[in-house]
């Protein structure tokens, strides 16, 4: 009986990169690019405002308007409003 040995098998990482052509350098260095955000993207900024993002996001009380799903005592979970996947999930502590 021959003996099976996983030491022959390459690992799920290499056979990726291997049947793909690619290498983990290529990977690590590559840019994730969303052509669906490029008018968000080039569109004008708007004034720096006095706090963050998220700190005007666990002061308001539009849950919707912010993409808020659950706001708990000690933070909330919000979707990404530009997401480079489907349900683009964020959870924010409140202080």
């Amino acid at each position: 009986m021959m003996a099976f040995s996983l030491s022959r098998c390459p690992a799920p990482r290499e056979r990726f990169f291997d049947s793909h052509g690619l290498t983990p350098q290529s990977v690590a260095m590559g840019s994730l690019h969303t052509p669906w955000q490029n008018d968000d993207i080039v569109a004008p900024r708007p004034p720096p405002a006095d706090s963050s993002l998220f700190t005007g996001i666990a002061r308001s009380d539009d849950d919707v308007g912010n993409n808020v799903i659950v706001r708990e005592r000690t933070c909330f979970a919000l979707l990404n409003a530009l997401p480079y996947a489907g349900g683009d999930l964020m959870v924010a502590p409140c202080k």
